[in-house]
């Protein structure tokens, strides 16, 4: 049922500006829509904005920003960029467990972490959109430190992404086969992130895209 909204307030930059928030998509496979969104480049991912409407209006319902909203508002991407970024870590805080207590939170079975591959989940409280949690997260270094080492960041999905220790146990070939299973069989079209592979540069302090 269409829902019969008055969004007069929306041509109020002042009224949406503080429920603006941004997520992470394949700019490769969303270069026609981004033609006519504001967008900020990341790697091989755009990083785009929305507006998320009040819970007791419409549960989990958002409008895209594009280029004439901008415009409507006199604002800029990088504009849009701060106060998204803002609004996104204050309103949906990172969320960073491991795959073993991801699993018992959602069937309720007890399953051990790999110690020969541990994985770690990080997304959102919301789990939506919470790859963009790659941004702001304060506990991607936190791990890092815990093992000592660089950690690969494999591309789950536009609401999640998995963490491991970069040991070089494995060829970057078997990862990306394994995201690239994932995103085939697992991820619906829409939702799919990437098929590359990044690594969390513990020196630096910076993710970075695997291009070799």
């Amino acid at each position: 049922m269409a829902l019969d909204l008055d969004m007069t307030f929306f041509q109020d930059y002042d009224r949406v500006k503080n429920r603006i928030y941004y997520k992470l998509v394949s700019y490769r496979k969303n270069r026609k829509f981004l033609a006519d969104a504001p967008c900020i480049r990341w790697h091989d991912l755009a990083l785009v904005f929305y507006y998320a409407l009040e819970e007791e209006v419409a549960k989990r319902a958002y409008i895209t920003i594009n280029r004439q909203h901008m415009l409507m508002w006199k604002q800029s991407a990088e504009s849009l960029y701060r106060i998204a970024g803002r609004n996104t870590r204050r309103d949906m805080p990172e969320l960073l467990v491991s795959m073993g207590e991801l699993v018992q939170e959602m069937t309720g079975m007890h399953m051990r972490d790999d110690k020969e591959l541990p994985m770690y989940v990080l997304t959102n409280q919301e789990k939506r959109y919470g790859a963009s949690a790659l941004l702001y997260s304060r506990q991607i270094r936190a791990l890092a430190d815990q093992f000592e080492s660089d950690l690969l960041i494999l591309p789950s999905s536009v609401h999640e992404v998995l963490l491991l220790p970069d040991d070089h146990r494995q060829k970057y070939a078997f990862y990306r086969q394994m995201v690239k299973e994932v995103n085939t069989t697992q991820v619906e079209p829409e939702e799919v992130l990437s098929y590359s592979l990044y690594r969390y540069n513990r020196k630096n302090s910076e993710i970075e895209e695997i291009i070799s």
